[in-house]
């Protein structure tokens, strides 16, 4: 990835010399918040003196994931939290193959423009897009309009129950099943019933390329998917106009999608409020409590990835019990000088991460002399020759400013862990620009009475921070003053 920030950068460089170069928007590729995140904040970090064509960033490689809510709300998240807020007006975030159902989820959540071919590939196959929603064992809500039709207005609990069937949600029907009381306005159903459903199905499935009447395959084909296209541009300005109204309204289109339960958007908004505290609360004001990720949501939020972790199930069963440094009868610290303590990361073991690989290269000139300790949300401090186990491995945790004895727990083990073997080193040093972690490290080591905390006045409080070039460098310098001033104990 390196390589391809190298080559984005040249080629911007290039344009800087046109007179009137054409926009450019930077493609990027990767399945976690925390790569795009170091991809984001790492191009900008070396792009500053690219002016003139940079427009934005386009997420790819999508098309996989639209079953994996999860995944995607982590990659926009990941990338929206690396653009500096006084540039977010300025930048574009397109995603490559994903639109229909999720545009304004994605939109609330950072995303500014979609493709996508599925209105196409659906036709390929006969299917019609459609966005019915079964209220009960007899009635149908046809084509529902979320803002308008929540499932509530129609007397129906907005839990599952079994008297709420819930028979679509931007399903797809093939053509020669198009319902009797079909009622799509779209210019190709008009068109369509012209023409007569019947000759579309006759067409399709009776006749070989053509038939007698002098249609062809290719114009059903063709009108399908015209339709399915006109399913996702009617959402797509239907989300311009909540944008355009300004006053909270596609927030709470996004909240009646979730709460009716429309193509896994309660899911996705959940996890999306892991991170952003300020949706949390904004859907709290709203009265949507139950969209809102709970402490225990919090705790053990399950990644839904394709890849396992090492051939690791990622587990739920997991508590701060299952891993105590301090319960530990064989631990022993080595000769190293430096405690080095850093924030866990999403991928496991931690030291596989993208965030401890680029401490790691910042500090390899004093590898021998560091004594790494991660601090883990769950478990509190895990010395590196601990990451491989299965606890530590199995479980997936985002620490957030809203638990405070969560929060409470990881300071007083790791103020315990710093009493019992802070002493065997020359400097204790920690490495965090994440807020929550960033804190909860400043305060242990203030209760300790000994330490400090690098960058000492970054940007922002924000992962985005970790991967700063210059952040990086202030860790090596200190590292360097330090072994170098200090003599061995």
């Amino acid at each position: 990835m390196e390589d391809s920030i190298d080559s984005a950068i040249r080629c911007l460089e290039l344009l800087e010399d046109q007179p009137d170069p054409p926009a450019v928007y930077v493609a990027i590729h990767g399945h976690d918040y925390e790569t795009i995140n170091w991809y984001v904040g790492t191009f900008l970090d070396r792009a500053t003196h690219i002016d003139k064509s940079f427009e934005g960033f386009a997420i790819g490689s999508l098309v996989p994931l639209r079953t994996n809510v999860e995944m995607l709300v982590d990659i926009v998240q990941g990338a929206k939290d690396a653009i500096p807020a006084d540039r977010e007006d300025d930048l574009g975030l397109h995603l490559f193959g994903i639109s229909g159902k999720f545009t304004a989820l994605l939109t609330l959540l950072g995303a500014d423009s979609f493709d996508s071919s599925s209105y196409m590939q659906a036709a390929q196959f006969k299917k019609f897009i459609n966005r019915e929603i079964g209220v009960s064992d007899e009635e149908l809500v046809r084509n529902p309009n979320a803002s308008t039709h929540d499932l509530g207005d129609f007397g129906v609990d907005v839990d599952r129950t079994a008297d709420a069937r819930w028979a679509a949600d931007w399903s797809k029907f093939t053509a020669d099943q198009i319902p009797d009381d079909w009622g799509c306005q779209c210019p190709a159903c008009e068109h369509l019933r012209r023409i007569g459903f019947e000759q579309l199905q006759s067409t399709m499935y009776d006749s070989k390329s053509y038939d007698r009447d002098g249609y062809m395959k290719s114009d059903f084909y063709a009108l399908m998917s015209y339709h399915n296209f006109c399913v996702y541009q009617d959402e797509m300005n239907h989300v311009r106009k909540l944008i355009n109204d300004s006053g909270g309204e596609l927030l709470e289109y996004v909240a009646k999608m979730a709460r009716n339960d429309v193509g896994n958007i309660k899911r996705a908004l959940k996890r999306a409020t892991v991170r952003d505290r300020e949706l949390a609360q904004q859907l709290r004001e709203r009265g949507y409590n139950r969209l809102v990720a709970d402490q225990s949501d919090a705790e053990q939020e399950r990644l839904d990835l394709d890849i396992p972790v090492d051939d690791q199930e990622i587990s739920l069963e997991h508590t701060p019990e299952d891993f105590n440094i301090l319960d530990r009868k064989d631990y022993r610290v080595g000769d190293e000088r430096v405690l080095l303590v850093i924030p866990c990361s999403q991928t496991k073991p931690y030291s596989n991460s993208r965030t401890h690989r680029v401490v790691a290269d910042a500090t390899a000139e004093w590898n021998d002399q560091i004594h790494k300790v991660t601090v883990s949300g769950m478990y509190g401090p895990v010395p590196e020759q601990y990451e491989n186990l299965s606890q530590i491995k199995s479980y997936e945790y985002v620490l957030t400013n809203a638990e405070k004895q969560r929060q409470q727990l990881v300071v007083d083990r790791l103020v315990s862990y710093l009493e019992e073997y802070g002493s065997q080193f020359d400097a204790i040093v920690g490495y965090a620009t994440s807020k929550t972690y960033r804190t909860v490290i400043e305060q242990a080591f203030a209760q300790y009475g000994d330490g400090v905390v690098l960058p000492k006045e970054p940007k922002m409080r924000a992962l985005t921070e970790h991967f700063r070039t210059t952040n990086l460098e202030e860790l090596s310098e200190h590292l360097d003053d330090v072994l170098s001033s200090t003599p061995p104990q």
